[in-house]
């Protein structure tokens, strides 16, 4: 399982440069199991939840040309945008959506440097690029001790005679005790 959830994130990165030979991955963290779904609100990036189509339709409306997307009418899309304190890069795929905040520039994929108010794109989670381990530790109600650090649910979902494994990962990376990078992606595999 870890290595088909490695996969996805690789793709999800590659994304928005389909045809650029970049491979933009992130090492595993450490998991932390829960057994109930993460918080709704942590996909939510400023009032929008990236986990619905309308979202994904709005973005694409708002930032024609920085926003990427696989074929026109499809589901496949990316927007990267230079913050003041970092990067967002929201996506969505066929294996489902996700949004990742950065320090550094994410190496796949071109960020534009538009001009929007960080509150826009604030992360649900409550987390900032640049707070501790102890910070994040209380905003998220789970002790954070490793710098890579994976929060994830798995469940597996009937669909008639089919099933479909449902994966959620808030996924952490610290550098010198400040958070540098963190995602909130919610997968859906089999179906």
């Amino acid at each position: 399982m870890r290595l088909k959830l490695l996969c996805i994130l690789l793709l999800m990165s590659a994304l928005a440069e389909a045809d650029h030979t970049c491979i933009d991955g992130y090492p595993m963290g450490t998991p932390v199991e829960v057994s109930q779904p993460l918080p709704s609100k942590w996909f939510r990036v400023g009032t929008e939840d990236v986990r619905q189509d309308t979202t994904h339709t709005a973005l694409k409306k708002r930032y024609e040309e920085e926003y990427v997307s696989g074929y026109d009418e499809g589901p496949v899309g990316s927007l990267c945008l230079k913050l003041e304190s970092g990067y967002v890069e929201v996506t969505t795929s066929d294996f489902g959506p996700g949004v990742q905040y950065s320090v550094p520039a994410p190496k796949c994929v071109k960020c534009s440097a538009v001009g929007v108010a960080e509150m826009e794109f604030a992360s649900g989670t409550g987390l900032r690029l640049g707070l501790t381990k102890a910070q994040a530790s209380e905003l998220l109600q789970t002790k954070i001790v490793a710098d890579l650090t994976d929060v994830r649910f798995e469940e597996t979902e009937s669909s008639g005679v089919r099933k479909v494994l449902h994966t959620e990962v808030l996924s952490l990376e610290f550098k010198d005790n400040r958070l540098v990078r963190f995602s909130v992606y919610d997968f859906r595999e089999g179906a």
